[in-house]
């Protein structure tokens, strides 16, 4: 039993290492999202006080993609995600860019 737990934590440790660039370039790609993320933020917020409606549009795109971000890797996963996208992006259509 002993014998094979080891091979089994050499096996992991091998593909770990191996794996671990490839993770780093992902960690690299979340934060410069989330840089700009705060970045759309605080730009839609000097938007909203200069131009109330383009400023309010990016505040809620900003909001409604963190929302979707959370949902989608900390919660229930991909298929969540798309139902909650769905009647979303429907709304959003129909609200903002038949308006």
């Amino acid at each position: 039993m002993y014998m094979q737990v080891q091979r089994v934590w050499n096996r992991w440790r091998t593909t770990a290492k191996s794996l671990k660039p490839k993770f780093n370039l992902f960690v690299k790609q979340i934060k410069s999202s989330i840089a700009f993320t705060v970045f759309l933020k605080a730009f839609g917020g000097l938007l909203f006080i200069i131009i109330s409606s383009f400023g309010a549009f990016i505040l809620v795109c900003t909001l409604l993609l963190h929302a979707l971000y959370q949902e989608l890797f900390h919660v229930k996963g991909v298929s969540r995600c798309i139902l909650l996208w769905l009647p979303l992006n429907v709304d959003l259509q129909h609200h903002v860019f038949l308006n």
